[in-house]
């Protein structure tokens, strides 16, 4: 019975940062809502934190998808493929050792995302993925393809 007092009381002053929105003050909210100034207080906290939250995220995904132009060389790339290769199996043993059964579904999203700048890269380097990553459908399990390096 708690659970869903505290729910409806949850939703009451989330609606709350409406009213602070309109420059209603916390006493009035409280009052409208049925709630105690503290409760109100403490929603408004939490509203302000997750916004701000967010916002760091948004800035640290835009500044993160910025594309940077690197000069690197064919060795130099080929190296961060077969570091890549190295963190993926690093992820794959980690996840194995927790999980013990069907570990493909539980890896962190470092694992996707590491398949797809290893693939890149590699298109850049070959003009198609020589090395296979474990992490994908493919059967191969990071064999070189047709023979290459």
């Amino acid at each position: 019975m708690y659970g869903k007092q505290y729910e409806g009381a949850h939703r009451e002053a989330a609606s709350g940062v409406g009213f602070a929105a309109e420059g209603i003050n916390k006493e009035k909210s409280a009052e409208t809502l049925g709630l105690s100034v503290n409760m109100v207080t403490t929603h408004l906290a939490n509203a302000e934190r997750r916004f701000g939250e967010y916002e760091r995220y948004l800035a640290l995904e835009e500044k993160n998808n910025q594309i940077v132009d690197i000069d690197l060389t064919r060795g130099e790339l080929e190296m961060i493929v077969y570091a890549i290769c190295e963190y993926q199996q690093a992820l794959i043993r980690q996840a194995h050792y927790n999980v013990k059964t069907e570990w493909r579904g539980r890896l962190p999203f470092g694992a996707s995302l590491s398949q797809t700048l290893s693939e890149k890269i590699q298109m850049k380097i070959y003009g198609r993925v020589v090395l296979r990553s474990i992490l994908g459908e493919d059967s191969d399990k990071n064999k070189p393809s047709d023979g290459e390096a």
